[in-house]
């Protein structure tokens, strides 16, 4: 890291085990003119930008909210939320 990183941002980026990396994870949800998208963040540590209506390698993308993502997978549904949420 650099000098000019303040304690709190060093803390907060060097926290262990804070997101499992051996599943998928929902790391942002982006809102913009063409709608919600999400990106999710994949076992493999691929980085995926989906939204709604996407079939992608997580699942079909039923709904992008505001902290969270709905997939349909096949074994059901699946709600992923931001960490932390």
């Amino acid at each position: 890291m650099s000098d000019d990183t303040n304690e709190f941002t060093a803390a907060a980026a060097t926290v262990e085990a804070a997101v499992p990396l051996s599943e998928t994870i929902l790391i942002g949800v982006l809102s913009g003119p063409e709608g919600a998208s999400a990106l999710l963040r994949l076992a493999s540590g691929d980085i995926l930008r989906v939204a709604p209506g996407d079939d992608s390698r997580a699942g079909q993308v039923l709904a992008v909210g505001e902290d969270r993502v709905i997939l349909r997978r096949p074994g059901g549904q699946q709600v992923l939320t931001l960490p932390g949420g």
